[in-house]
């Protein structure tokens, strides 16, 4: 019985979040991107500040404005989480992405050598669109993010 109203609990937040979120894809993938990842700059011991270059498209069926881009991490629930894959990451100044358009950016983070590392063996970094539903609270939106063609550190 237990196991039921979780269940349910679980399928009434992801409605209301589907509800009160700003955009969603018909085919369920809102947000997508191509990256290549600039050369590293050590910061101190442990961290790396890597230039991370996207090519972000929007599929959600509405326009986002005012969004910056993050890095994320997934909460332990499986969801989105506003915490960073290091308290030091940054995010990036307000973008605006028209429904159905692409956009060139280029952003800047501070991760850990560690993190930079699993990106060149093939992770991908998580990274989300920071915005605000209707209501004004804030949303994080997945991107899902893929290497360019000759992913890697540029040099």
């Amino acid at each position: 019985m237990r196991h039921i109203d979780s269940a349910k609990t679980l399928l009434a937040a992801c409605l209301l979040g589907m509800a009160a979120s700003p955009a969603h894809a018909e085919h369920g993938r809102d947000f997508s991107a191509t990256y290549r990842l600039g050369s590293p700059r050590p910061t101190d011991a442990t961290h790396v500040a890597v230039p991370i270059a996207l090519r972000l498209h929007n599929h959600s069926g509405a326009d986002v404005a005012n969004a910056t881009l993050e890095l994320g991490s997934i909460s332990g629930r499986g969801l989105p989480s506003n915490r960073a894959a290091s308290p030091r990451a940054a995010s990036s100044p307000a973008v605006t992405l028209p429904n159905h358009t692409v956009l060139d950016v280029t952003i800047s983070l501070t991760v850990t050598q560690q993190e930079f590392q699993r990106w060149l063996r093939g992770g991908r970094p998580l990274l989300t669109l920071s915005t605000r539903d209707r209501l004004g609270h804030p949303v994080l939106l997945p991107i899902e993010a893929s290497p360019s063609r000759g992913h890697g550190a540029t040099r």
